[in-house]
């Protein structure tokens, strides 16, 4: 997550976007749905961002990206919790 945030503050949106892309691949591999849907969701507006210079803007605004950053932190820890639950529950069962 710092490193989305760090490329971010670089405006480096090309770095972000492939992070979110790859971070998108992994929830649906996993079906963490609710941070699938948040990485979408911020991968679309980081893909906005890029696009500017192929069309008129639709990019979203400084509040939106933060909106959907914070979204995107908020659903990665509930899922790290339910896999680090899973992990310690698959473990003491064995």
């Amino acid at each position: 997550m710092a490193r989305v945030r760090e490329a971010l503050a670089r405006d480096d949106y090309a770095a972000a976007k492939k992070m979110m892309h790859t971070l998108k691949g992994v929830a649906g591999n996993l079906t963490a749905t609710r941070l699938f849907e948040a990485v979408k969701d911020l991968d679309r507006m980081l893909f906005a961002l890029l696009d500017q210079a192929n069309g008129p803007p639709a990019a979203a605004s400084p509040g939106e990206l933060v909106a959907g950053l914070e979204r995107f932190e908020t659903e990665m820890a509930v899922a790290l919790a339910d896999i680090a639950d899973f992990a310690c529950t698959s473990t003491a069962a064995d």
